[in-house]
């Protein structure tokens, strides 16, 4: 309204504007409209850390490289392999591959998109190397874990 009044330039139009500028600023003035609590967490700075990678990888379904995970939460990757390392018993490459891994086996049942659609959408291009990894991890080819999870 502001903007409209000063672009209309009618008289009396800066007092116009005064009233809406003092308005405005009563309004963000108000502590019962903004107030500001903190918040506590019971998480260290590492616990608060892995979770924060553990939902950048989960919301990218593991397609981030080391260097895109380190240069979004501004830390070295170095430090963040360790970390992930320490908490997880795994690499970040091999952390990164499980977190792909659970996707593929979510789509594979959730959906009905082929092994190459799906390998697709998680920029897999190789389909022995898929088939491999996802069989040393579930036991089974994702055709036959498909064919199980969905009987259930």
């Amino acid at each position: 309204m502001m903007v409209s009044e000063f672009l209309s330039g009618s008289p009396g139009s800066v007092y116009i504007i005064k009233g809406y500028l003092q308005k405005f600023l009563s309004i963000i003035c108000d502590p019962a409209k903004y107030n500001v609590n903190g918040v506590s967490s019971t998480l260290s700075k590492q616990s608060f850390l892995l979770k924060k990678i553990e939902h950048i990888l989960e919301a990218k379904h593991g397609k981030v490289s080391r260097g895109e995970l380190a240069e979004l939460l501004h830390y070295n990757e170095e430090y963040l392999n360790r970390l992930i390392k320490q908490h997880t018993g795994k690499t970040f490459s091999q952390y990164r591959q499980s977190v792909m891994l659970q996707e593929a086996q979510r789509l594979l049942v959730d959906t009905d998109l082929s092994v190459s659609k799906i390998m697709e959408q998680l920029d897999l291009s190789n389909r022995s190397f898929f088939y491999q990894i996802f069989q040393k991890e579930f036991g089974v080819t994702p055709s036959e874990y498909r064919q199980k999870n969905r009987q259930v």
